[in-house]
């Protein structure tokens, strides 16, 4: 390889003693060292090369002399002013190298004299040789901060050139994507041999970087004395980290009231409110005895700022009794590698399953008036004024001799508040008269517990056409009735 620099070649040649070189067109040195640019203190190899492009010449050796106070040649280990090469025949073209070894930065000169054919024909020539102190940077120091995703730190590296004087210095800070540094370049026009500068550079992380380890380079370009262009660069890590926080955002029931004896479902609301993930997320239930059923889940992974409802399938103790009770919700999941655990507190309330109270509200005939041996559909409204469903309730009819038909009918579920009808076909007896109804009706609580109840009412069997009498007396008797029911459901 071919030396930069080449004005300061051409000014040493002009400055150089005239050489036959010139006188004798057929012969030509050429030279280059390895490596391209020696430092000092270094051994470096200088290689010569010789042309000959006319007849072949015999006895051909090569001096070299060095003539400066700091450039050394090295032969055999030793270090010397001069040596001699013999090259014997030379055709075509011959190469050979020469060991130097120069103590300081600068030119040097070296003179080299090739003579041939038994010494009566020489060759010589003044051979200029480079050696440059190169900038060489180091990082010797890096003090970094361990960044949160969204925040910040502050690097600062502490960098020495150990080599020559370096000039038009460039830094850069190459950061991966997802990180912003407030200043990324740096300049300075000199950088002296030996000199050490505190780099500081102040770098952010967006909030969607995850918690790891990035690799980050930073960049060196300078010059030497002599205008040769370098190029370093010096890897580093950055460190992001943040701990996993998981937080109980709230819970709920499915039915929202709890009476005893009652299946639920309890959904238990989590939040990781950290800066990294949640791994191996597992739930425990604690509940007193007057519960049963589900008491662990597991939820796995939970990424930050991710939410996951977790259900659990209970029963409320037939027993229980209305009140407010205690539940725990114990949590353990792995942050990096460490194990943790977290506790919550909180409660469930048992509502009073209240009384069943079923009633009679209202009574109707269709058609309005019956008459002996007539059909007729009879409607009872069966209400629920208590403050407890009524389960599988059902009303039985036990009719006075002469009615027949239809006399059961099954309702169901009665809600508390809530009424509904039950209807009845029927046909009247042959005589006309009022006739005492007792209705039977049968429930189950939320405990699956039998009841049943009696109700009284009147049918008032009109005589057919043409029999008026005795009608008031029973009307008057049906409306004295009707107005006691009115004023006892009144009086409740």
């Amino acid at each position: 390889m071919k030396f930069p620099g080449l004005l300061l070649i051409m000014t040493l040649f002009l400055t150089a003693p005239a050489s036959p070189v010139l006188a004798q067109s057929s012969l030509s040195l050429d030279y280059s060292t390895l490596p391209e640019t020696p430092s000092p203190g270094d051994v470096f190899v200088l290689q010569i090369s010789i042309a000959n492009t006319g007849y072949g010449i015999k006895d051909a050796k090569l001096t070299v002399q060095e003539g400066e106070k700091s450039l050394t040649i090295v032969s055999d280990g030793r270090e010397v002013s001069y040596v001699t090469i013999n090259l014997g025949e030379v055709t075509g073209t011959a190469l050979t190298s020469v060991k130097l070894r120069a103590d300081e930065e600068g030119i040097y000169q070296l003179r080299v004299r090739l003579s041939y054919s038994y010494g009566t024909d020489s060759l010589e020539e003044v051979i200029p040789v480079i050696v440059v102190d190169k900038p060489s940077m180091a990082v010797e120091n890096i003090t970094q901060p361990v960044i949160e995703p969204g925040g910040s730190g502050r690097f600062v590296f502490e960098v020495r050139n150990g080599g020559g004087v370096a000039k038009n210095v460039e830094i850069v800070l190459e950061a991966p994507e997802g990180f912003v540094a407030e200043t990324s370049r740096m300049n300075f026009d000199r950088w002296g041999g030996g000199e050490v500068k505190s780099l500081i550079f102040n770098l952010s992380a967006s909030k969607e970087v995850s918690v790891g380890v990035y690799p980050a380079r930073l960049i060196f370009s300078f010059t030497d004395r002599l205008g040769n262009t370098y190029r370093e660069e010096t890897q580093f890590a950055i460190i992001v980290r943040g701990s996993a926080e998981i937080s109980f955002s709230g819970f709920k029931t499915s039915p929202e009231r709890i009476y005893p004896d009652d299946d639920f479902v309890l959904s238990l609301t989590l939040e990781n409110t950290g800066k990294d993930e949640a791994k191996n997320v597992l739930l425990i239930l604690s509940y007193p005895n007057e519960f049963s059923g589900e008491r662990k889940a597991f939820l796995g992974t939970l990424k930050r700022g991710e939410k996951a409802s977790v259900n659990f399938k209970l029963k409320a103790g037939r027993e229980a009794e209305s009140g407010s009770y205690p539940f725990r919700l114990t949590v353990k999941y792995v942050d990096g590698k460490e194990m943790k655990e977290r506790s919550f507190d909180f409660s469930l309330f048992i509502d009073e399953l209240g009384s069943i109270n079923l009633e009679i509200s209202g009574l109707y005939f269709s058609p309005r008036k019956v008459t002996p041996s007539s059909d007729f559909t009879l409607s009872l409204q069966i209400e629920n004024s208590g403050k407890q469903d009524a389960r599988a309730v059902a009303v039985k009819l036990i009719l006075p001799e002469g009615f027949e038909g239809k006399n059961q009918y099954f309702i169901g579920t009665l809600e508390n508040g809530d009424s509904a009808t039950s209807t009845f076909d029927l046909m009247a007896p042959e005589n006309a008269g009022e006739y005492t109804v007792k209705a039977v009706i049968t429930y189950m609580d939320s405990k699956l517990e039998k009841y049943s109840v009696e109700k009284e009412f009147v049918i008032y069997v009109f005589p057919g056409e043409g029999s008026t009498a005795g009608i008031i007396a029973p009307v008057v008797l049906i409306l004295i009735v009707i107005g006691g029911y009115l004023w006892r459901r009144k009086a409740k």
